[in-house]
């Protein structure tokens, strides 16, 4: 079985591999705990046997993992706040039990002081941490729309 999708990946068209490479690195920014990692690494293998460009094999996984996250932080600026509202009517009740399991209301003022502070320097340096990458876009949209209303 591996050697048939290895033998596969080796025929593949260079383009159609670029395209897998960002769109794994897209997606892995909305289901964070399933491993896309394997196939960004089997790249490596692909830059030796498969002569990639090493700087489009790098591009458009970089291209992507940026694009993602910056999809899932206009999402939260756009309706983090709505999770919030004193009216329960504004997104669906149980999405707000969901989300407010994770970023409870009563910490999000706590939150917006740190943000304040470590903002910037935390966006970046989560970028880099595997287990907390997917969390710092959301909570970046929430609290930098709570800072300008």
């Amino acid at each position: 079985m591996l050697d048939s999708v290895i033998a596969y990946v080796q025929s593949a068209d260079p383009t159609a591999i670029y395209l897998f490479l960002f769109c794994i690195a897209f997606l892995k920014n909305f289901f964070p705990v399933v491993p896309f990692d394997a196939p960004i690494a089997f790249t490596g293998y692909l830059l030796v046997y498969k002569k990639l460009s090493i700087v489009l094999a790098v591009m458009w996984p970089s291209l992507g993992s940026t694009l993602g996250f910056m999809v899932i932080y206009y999402i939260s600026r756009k309706f983090g706040m709505l999770l919030y509202a004193r009216d329960t009517t504004a997104i669906l009740p149980r999405w707000s039990e969901k989300i407010h399991r994770f970023f409870p209301p009563a910490e999000i003022e706590f939150i917006r002081k740190r943000f304040a502070t470590h903002g910037y320097l935390a966006v970046l340096l989560n970028r880099f941490l595997i287990g907390s990458r997917a969390f710092i876009s959301p909570v970046t949209g929430i609290i930098v729309i709570g800072k300008q209303e």
